[in-house]
């Protein structure tokens, strides 16, 4: 099980994740080391908290869902608010952030310049 490394890709303790489960640290601690396995609705709960699936948490391969822990609350929301887009106004979405890439790589080749001459 992988809940060590969600755990700590998301900058939380044991005793975090312990509390939002109602467990003991130790408790929880055994579900990181193998000592124990959690049951269903654990699992439902880890997989609710760490923005994953049930699949992910237990080393199963879904290669065609969205591992949703790599993504962030906001960026989560936008994925949201695409799947209700028409195909044109995605298009326009695609672009204005294929824009803002750009920009932010000219920012960086600016600042890039400006600091070798320093």
């Amino acid at each position: 099980m992988k809940i060590k490394e969600l755990r700590q890709q998301a900058k939380k303790s044991q005793k975090e994740v312990a509390d939002f489960l109602n467990m003991s640290q130790t408790g929880y601690s055994g579900y990181e080391t193998g000592r124990t396995d959690p049951d269903i609705e654990t699992l439902k709960k880890l997989a609710e908290y760490f923005h994953t699936t049930i699949d992910n948490l237990v080393g199963h391969e879904t290669p065609y869902l969205i591992d949703k822990s790599q993504f962030s609350d906001t960026q989560l929301k936008i994925i949201e608010e695409i799947k209700n887009l028409q195909e044109y106004a995605c298009q326009k979405v695609e672009a204005y952030i294929i824009g803002l890439k750009a920009a932010e790589e000219e920012k960086q080749r600016i600042i890039n310049l400006y600091t070798k001459r320093s």
